[in-house]
């Protein structure tokens, strides 16, 4: 502690024929720390609000002042409060280690002071352990061969792609890939909006960044789109936010060494979800990423998902209790393997990105799934490929029902939908079973 500090103080005295000044000595007392501790509800990992509580109590009443310091080193300013009062420090941790908290308390009249300090260990964020989905017996559905209605082709001299459509507002459609003919535009993200029989209105490309991958496209509730993608040279997430024209408006990155961003969605809030995989931040060689930005781009939080292996995020959606619904792939988890390796998994999380519950399903060879949507019954339909069932040696489509709870629903005979993969593209509408009425010819 700072040595007490003592002040001479003068009274007057009456003495009937005379005065006299007498000198009294008083004391100014130093402030004393109390209690230094965590939130007793935050878990001591990365990825958690972690909120570290300073006590102290002044006997003089006196004005204090507050100031953290984390591994000796301060990380807040020296804050006032009055003498009875407590401070606060909240912290999220990102990476896994030791670390040393120290709080200080000053007296502000005479700068006496007093500290405390504890340490800690911050674990490894790690999901709850998945449960794996026993394997069913698979149905192979007929597919019914619809008559095309029109068909339209996009590009140039080069290999150009097509990589994700949604219908939009006016009936028409809005398609996100790459352009590499370069004579029809600068080569990289390519924006094409269409009426409703395909005709092309307008088209944009987005070439800021080198090598630019456009993923997925949404139009939000503004009429004007969200782009989600990467730019392959510098390894980061990219995100777009374009006007009712497709004229950019704003982009923002996401550094992480090698990260892609495979799906975005405007949420209640007017800001964005975003999911994909990135390399550095979580767990294994490559982890699930699950990000919040707000209505510009700027990130309000984001959690890492996975294990020791690789894993992806394919698909996400806000779900109506406000929290998120995520697929893609694990090879951390499950009973997958084979050439790809591997199991399709499902990640509910909260409205802050924690989860709930995960489900993984697969059997002795590969299954990936590549899309989520919530049904109106609460539950959650995913699609994918699938390596262990089926008949083909090139994988086979499947579709799987959860309930609100994870839990894989079985159709009427207790079966689930393997739907085949023929070498073209396929548009299937299935019953609330997942079945087609009929197969089409060919291959």
């Amino acid at each position: 502690h700072v040595g007490e500090r003592s002040a001479v103080q003068t009274t007057k005295v009456d003495c009937g024929s005379c005065t006299a000044a007498t000198a009294l000595e008083t004391s100014n007392q130093p402030p004393e720390m109390i209690g230094l501790t965590a939130d007793p509800t935050s878990p001591q990992e990365t990825g958690a609000v972690i909120i570290w509580t300073a006590v102290a109590k002044s006997p003089d009443s006196d004005p204090l002042l507050y100031r953290f310091f984390l591994n000796d080193e301060p990380i807040t300013n020296w804050t006032v409060t009055n003498w009875t009062a407590e401070n606060s420090w909240t912290w999220k941790p990102l990476k896994a280690g030791s670390y040393r908290i120290e709080a200080q308390v000053r007296d502000e009249t005479n700068g006496l002071d007093d500290r405390r300090s504890d340490s800690f260990e911050i674990d490894q964020h790690a999901p709850p352990a998945p449960i794996v989905t026993t394997p069913l017996v698979p149905t192979i559905p007929a597919i019914d061969a619809h008559v095309e209605s029109w068909n339209k082709v996009f590009g140039g001299s080069n290999w150009d792609e097509g990589i994700s459509g949604v219908q939009t507002s006016d009936g028409g459609y809005i398609i996100i890939g790459l352009l590499q003919s370069t004579e029809i535009g600068k080569a990289g993200i390519w924006l094409i909006k269409t009426d409703a029989k395909g005709n092309k209105l307008w088209d944009k490309t987005f070439g800021k960044y080198p090598n630019e991958e456009g993923n997925s496209v949404q139009q939000t509730n503004d009429g004007s789109y969200i782009i989600i993608g990467k730019t392959s040279d510098i390894g980061v997430l990219l995100l777009i936010k374009t006007d009712t024209d497709g004229n950019e408006i704003w982009d923002r990155t996401f550094d992480t060494f090698d990260g892609i961003g495979h799906s975005v969605q405007q949420t209640t809030d007017g800001g964005y979800i975003i999911t994909g995989y990135a390399s550095s931040i979580g767990a294994g060689n490559t982890d699930v990423w699950l990000i919040k930005t707000d209505a510009s781009g700027n990130k309000l939080w984001d959690k890492t998902f996975g294990g020791s292996g690789e894993e992806t995020g394919a698909s996400v959606q806000q779900t109506t209790d406000g929290g998120y619904i995520i697929t893609g792939t694990t090879d951390s988890f499950g009973a997958g393997g084979g050439l790809f390796g591997g199991d399709a998994w499902l990640i509910k999380t909260d409205s802050q990105g924690n989860d709930i519950w995960n489900r993984t399903f697969g059997g002795s060879n590969s299954e990936s799934s590549n899309s989520v949507q919530q049904t109106n019954d609460g539950g959650y339909i995913i699609v994918g490929t699938t390596f262990s069932f089926g008949t083909r040696s090139n994988g086979d489509k499947f579709g799987l029902k959860f309930d609100s709870n994870g839990e894989v629903i079985k159709d009427t005979n207790g079966m689930f939908s393997v739907m085949g993969s023929p070498s073209d593209v396929w548009l299937i509408k299935t019953d609330a079973d997942g079945h087609a009425p009929s197969s089409p010819e060919g291959d």
